[in-house]
C-alpha cells in the first residue's frame, strides 16, 4: 500500500486525513489497516512513535462511519496512554460526522463520566482500572487510590507527611496570587482527611481539595496498600498481600521495584550498595513489602519484593502505577 487513498476510506475520513498530512502510511499502517477494515483480528507491534494508534482507530472510524461496526471499546494500559488516543481519535474523526468518543478513567469524576455515556458515544477508551474499587466503601482507601493516577505534592510536618493533589494546590496558589494575597504560598483551603472525618470525602471526591496523612501506621497509608494489592490482582491475577514498612532490613533482599522515578534510582542504589546521602534517602516517603504464595519466578518463590515512594526535588510524587504491572519477577507463562 503506497498512500492511503488506495484503501478507499470514507470520503469524509478521506477528507481529514488530507487536512491532517496524512498521505503516506507507516508500515504498521500498511500492514495492519486492511486487515482490520476487512474484520480480522489483528496483533500488531511496532516502535513508540511508528503510528501504531492510527492504525486502528482509522480502520475503526471507517467502519463506525459506514455502518459496519456500531460500537467500540479501545483499553489502555494507563490513565495517560487513554487520553493520547482519545486525542488521536477525536483529531481523525470528521467534524460533522455523527461518531462521538468518550474516554473512562480513573483520576475523574466518575458522575461527570457517567452523564456523558448517556449520549451513547461510538468509541469508548478507558483503563480497566476504573473499576478496580467498585464497592470500596472506605473513603481514605479510595482517597489514597488519587495517587496512582494524580500527581501529589507532600508537606512534612512534625513526623506527619501530608499528600494533597498537586493540580488543586497550584490552582489555589495560583487564585491567591491573582488576589493580592502575599502568603499564597503558605495556604491553601485543603481540609485534612482522617479517619473521624473520613466520611466527608464522599460529597467532595470529584474536588480532589482532601489531604490524607501516609506516615506509617496511618490508616490511608494501609488504604494505599490495599488499593496496590487489588491493582495486581485485577491487571495480573496475583494474590498479594502488601505490608507498609519503615526500613528495608534484609541481608538477603532480591527483588524491589520503585513506585516512581526517584524511588526506583534511590533504591537501585541502595542495592548496589552505592552511598545514598541523607538529602536524597530523605525523599523515600513510603515503604512496602510484597508477598505472594504463587505467581513469581522460581528463583524469587517465598521471597519479598520491596517498594518504595519517593518525592522528586519539589516535593511532588509523581506514582507510576505501571511499574506494579510491568516490573514484578512474574512466572513466565508456558
Amino acid at each position: 500500500m503506497q498512500n492511503f487513498q488506495e484503501l478507499k476510506l470514507h470520503k469524509e475520513l478521506d477528507i481529514v486525513l488530507a487536512k491532517i498530512n496524512f498521505t503516506v502510511p507507516t508500515p504498521i499502517q500498511s500492514k495492519a489497516i486492511p486487515f482490520i477494515l476487512n474484520q480480522r483480528d489483528v496483533l500488531g507491534s511496532a516502535h513508540t512513535g511508528t503510528g501504531k494508534t492510527a492504525a486502528f482507530c482509522i480502520p475503526l472510524i471507517h467502519l463506525i462511519l459506514n455502518n459496519k461496526c456500531k460500537q467500540a471499546i479501545i483499553l489502555a494500559p494507563t490513565r495517560e496512554l487513554a487520553k493520547q488516543i482519545e486525542s488521536v481519535v477525536q483529531n481523525l474523526t470528521p467534524k460533522k460526522s455523527p461518531v462521538k468518543s468518550l474516554s473512562l478513567v480513573g483520576g475523574e469524576p466518575i458522575g461527570k463520566q457517567l452523564s456523558r455515556l448517556r449520549s451513547k458515544p461510538q468509541i469508548i477508551i478507558g483503563t480497566p482500572g476504573r473499576n478496580i474499587l467498585d464497592g470500596v466503601t472506605d473513603p481514605l482507601q479510595v482517597r489514597a487510590a488519587e495517587l496512582l493516577f494524580r500527581d501529589q505534592v507532600v508537606t512534612l510536618d512534625d513526623g506527619r507527611i501530608m499528600v494533597a493533589d498537586h493540580a488543586t494546590v497550584q490552582l489555589q496558589i495560583g487564585m491567591q496570587k491573582l488576589q493580592g494575597d502575599d502568603n499564597a504560598g503558605n495556604e491553601t483551603a485543603i481540609d485534612i482527611l482522617a479517619t473521624e472525618t473520613a466520611d466527608e470525602y464522599w460529597p467532595r471526591s470529584d474536588q480532589f481539595n482532601t489531604s490524607v496523612d501516609m506516615a506509617f501506621t496511618q490508616p490511608a497509608l494501609d488504604g494505599l496498600a490495599r488499593v496496590m494489592e487489588k491493582w495486581v490482582s485485577h491487571f495480573l491475577s496475583l494474590n498479594a498481600r502488601i505490608t507498609p514498612m519503615l526500613q528495608i532490613e534484609d541481608e538477603s533482599w532480591a527483588w524491589h521495584l520503585g513506585l516512581d522515578a526517584q524511588a526506583t534510582s534511590i533504591l537501585n542504589d541502595l542495592y548496589q550498595g552505592k552511598d545514598v546521602d541523607d538529602t536524597r534517602l530523605r525523599q523515600i516517603l513510603c515503604l512496602f513489602k510484597l508477598e505472594a504464595d504463587s505467581g513469581f519466578a522460581p528463583e524469587m518463590q517465598g521471597k519479598p519484593i520491596y517498594m518504595g515512594l519517593a518525592m522528586d526535588a519539589t516535593g511532588v510524587v509523581r506514582f507510576k502505577p505501571q511499574n506494579l504491572l510491568m516490573n514484578l519477577p512474574l512466572a513466565t507463562q508456558s
